[in-house]
């Protein structure tokens, strides 16, 4: 049951950070640059735990977000891996806001859509495991 619990948080507190993100891409930009926005806003809640709404796009790193050199790293690898590019260090160092990461991810990124939304049909499979785990506990109840 621990594990079950375990789940079941990690999905809540993951599920909760891609919509707050994507309130504060609402926020503060366009359409057209919703997706990059929210994908990089995700990245920084996973990896430093701030509070979207002490963020703006001109908010600058080791500043204002104050953060230890070594989740420069981790921060980075997390956004490549949330859009599939690839940031090399030169690039990387010479970022300084959050703004020119969504714009640097925007312009390097095909489609600039990260890769793992959360979809209806994700949600779907979770909710037929829960289901499937839920008749298999009534049944040892009821059936011995």
């Amino acid at each position: 049951m621990a594990l079950y619990e375990k789940f079941r948080e990690f999905w809540r507190t993951e599920n909760w950070m891609r919509e707050q993100s994507a309130l504060w891409a609402e926020r503060h930009y366009p359409a057209e640059i919703r997706h990059s926005a929210t994908g990089v806003m995700f990245c920084l809640m996973s990896n430093l735990a701030e509070d979207p709404d002490q963020l703006t796009p001109s908010s600058v790193f080791h500043e204002e977000i104050k953060m230890p050199e070594l989740l420069d790293v981790e921060l980075t690898m997390a956004i490549e891996e949330e859009f599939a590019i690839s940031i090399p260090e030169q690039d990387a160092i010479a970022i300084r806001t959050v703004g020119e990461v969504i714009d640097y991810v925007q312009k390097r990124s095909q489609h600039a859509v990260p890769h793992k939304p959360i979809g209806s049909s994700w949600r779907a499979a979770v909710a037929v495991v829960f289901v499937i785990g839920f008749i298999a506990v009534l049944l040892r109840v009821f059936l011995g």
